[in-house]
């Protein structure tokens, strides 16, 4: 654990240098979508990263940034720093439009498109579990990797801890909570169920009776590919310490290439 918590911290210091010289912005109306994208020519394959959620206070940081410096292929991380509290959206923006949804759509459209990307893999824990799952399935055949994902997000966010960012999202009123309730579950019924998921979680975190196991119900019940990692940490941001051992893991697994350069 103690070694975990070392490397930690060797990451966020890792991930500035790298914002500052590698950050760009995408412009989609009144939204500015802050990314770092690493190249690589001689791939068709990418890897798109969403960044958790900061602790109150904190303003929205870049994840696992250094866990995948090794890896070959196409690398996509993108920043959700919008809001009052800049904490983010969850990648969606403020009610009704969510233009920044859609910005990040046409983002992504765009780099998969000039980078001819025919295979496409999504990583994220708890809030950034909950995005990769959404975006995720918006895009035929792409591998998930998530980690303790929220799924009744109007229900979280309206918790007095998380009310700064749900304020953010104009989304404080019942219905608008219900709605926010229900936008995972109705892209899960409604997708074609092509993609393959891959989900770590700890049967102790509050987020796994509360969340995990109405997701896990309905992803099987709509006949996903979903293969599970238990583990028993009881906080829930315990996450981050093993998270990504579990991506580094699962790519091997679909054959994902690592080297030395980013």
């Amino acid at each position: 654990m103690f070694i975990k918590k070392i490397k930690k911290y060797f990451d966020f210091f890792f991930t500035i240098f790298i914002r500052k010289i590698s950050e760009k912005c995408f412009k989609y109306n009144n939204e500015k979508i802050k990314y770092i994208f690493c190249k690589n020519r001689k791939s068709k394959k990418i890897i798109i990263v969403f960044s958790a959620c900061t602790r109150k206070g904190i303003r929205a940081r870049y994840n696992y940034i250094r866990t995948l410096k090794k890896i070959k292929e196409n690398k996509l991380f993108i920043l959700d720093d919008g809001g009052i509290d800049q904490r983010g959206t969850y990648y969606l923006g403020e009610y009704p439009d969510f233009q920044f949804e859609k910005g990040c759509l046409k983002l992504i459209d765009e780099i998969l498109k000039m980078n001819n990307i025919e295979e496409t893999y999504l990583i994220g824990s708890s809030k950034g579990g909950y995005s990769s799952l959404y975006y995720g399935l918006n895009i035929p055949k792409s591998r998930i990797i998530i980690g303790a994902p929220q799924y009744f997000l109007g229900t979280y966010l309206s918790k007095c801890y998380q009310g700064v960012t749900l304020k953010s999202m104009n989304c404080n009123e019942t219905t608008r909570i219900e709605l926010l309730d229900t936008l995972l579950k109705n892209k899960i019924n409604s997708s074609n169920n092509e993609n393959k998921i891959y989900i770590q979680y700890s049967t102790k975190d509050p987020t796994y009776k509360e969340h995990i196991v109405y997701l896990l119900e309905d992803l099987k019940n709509a006949n996903f590919f979903v293969e599970e990692e238990k583990l028993s940490y009881s906080n829930h941001n315990d996450v981050s310490l093993y998270f990504p051992e579990y991506i580094i893991n699962i790519l091997k697994k679909n054959e994902i290439q690592r080297s030395k350069k980013c």
